[in-house]
């Protein structure tokens, strides 16, 4: 509503950028209109979306009520009670209540059409993409060709086509809180600083690796808020005093979904998975491979090095250049220590 943001320039494009702009708003439906037949020509496919994220809400649905799913060992212990087990019964439930939501509106479990949601969440995603970066200034053909760019990534393509898996839902909330946070670090509007929170909040519900996700883009917005000159005492402070904890034993540390993980020298133990002991893997060229040479990715880890060498007087003195770019930083570290 109303008129658009001072930053957008009112300008009338040439005839050639709005036929490249309709052109690339083609490319942008024909895609979706692929990726959502390829979703709706079967029931749920992959094995863990059958197996761990579609199994309770499936249940759920068929029974007409949600019952709750307890430890195999549990439901060993009582067989005389009407328990129900599931390797993944400690998952989180969010989704599993979005594909009820789904689901109810399609009429009953009708499988295509639930999987259909995957491809409405890539749409929403591209449609919040669109807006924020014409609010940012970027003219409507760049703005678009940034969306497609997103719409055509094939790791995230066949997470649509292949519907089921919260992968793509973690994702896009993650995405999603970065667009609104990204708009608060230029304009400071609180409304966008607590949609972008309220999004990443979001992140432990629908997976437990989402606590991680959630853990790094906290950090970066606590950065973020406290003031330039006490950063760097701020950060030394943090570093010794995690260092002396460590040494005398460690810390548990409460993070939504995972329960209270405990963190010591060497070693941490989370209680959802299994403890970890920290030791050198050599996992840098893995990590190197599955960036650059795999046909899972993208042209992103290629084009992001050059960025930085060509753009690094932007990212020393841009605040909110540098902050994404610490996010970013900081998520790489959260792989490669995973």
């Amino acid at each position: 509503r109303g008129r658009p943001p001072a930053s957008v320039p009112a300008s009338h494009p040439a005839p050639l950028l709005r036929g490249l702009w309709w052109l690339l708003l083609v490319l942008v439906v024909v895609r979706f209109a692929l990726l959502g037949d390829e979703a709706a020509l079967r029931p749920v496919f992959p094995w863990d979306a059958w197996s761990a994220w579609a199994f309770k809400p499936k249940s759920w649905l068929l029974l007409g009520q949600a019952e709750s799913y307890v430890p195999m060992a549990d439901w060993l212990a009582q067989p005389k009670l009407a328990t129900r087990t599931l390797a993944t019964w400690n998952y989180p439930e969010l989704l599993a209540w979005l594909q009820v939501w789904f689901a109810s509106g399609a009429g009953g479990w009708n499988e295509p059409l639930v999987n259909l949601a995957w491809c409405g969440a890539l749409a929403a995603f591209a449609l919040a993409a669109y807006g924020y970066w014409r609010g940012a200034g970027l003219s409507p053909l760049v703005a678009l060709g940034l969306v497609y760019a997103l719409v055509s990534l094939p790791l995230v393509d066949a997470h649509v086509a292949l519907a089921g898996y919260a992968d793509l839902w973690v994702a896009v909330t993650l995405g999603l809180a970065t667009l609104a946070w990204s708009r608060w670090l230029v304009t400071r509007e609180c409304g966008q600083w607590l949609l972008g929170v309220g999004f990443a909040l979001c992140l432990p519900a629908l997976k437990l690796e989402g606590a991680i996700w959630l853990l790094a883009f906290t950090a970066v917005v606590v950065v973020d808020l406290i003031p330039p000159r006490w950063r760097a005492r701020t950060g030394a402070g943090v570093l010794a005093a995690l260092a002396i904890v460590l040494a005398l034993g460690g810390f548990r540390l409460p993070l939504p979904g995972l329960g209270w993980v405990e963190i010591a020298w060497g070693r941490i133990a989370i209680p959802a998975v299994a403890p970890f002991e920290l030791t050198w893997h050599a996992v840098g060229g893995a990590m190197l491979e599955s960036l650059f040479t795999l046909p899972n990715w993208h042209l992103l880890w290629y084009a992001l090095p050059l960025l930085a060498v060509l753009r690094w007087r932007v990212l020393r003195d841009d605040h909110a250049a540098r902050m994404l770019g610490l996010l970013v930083l900081l998520q790489l570290a959260c792989l490669f220590v995973l």
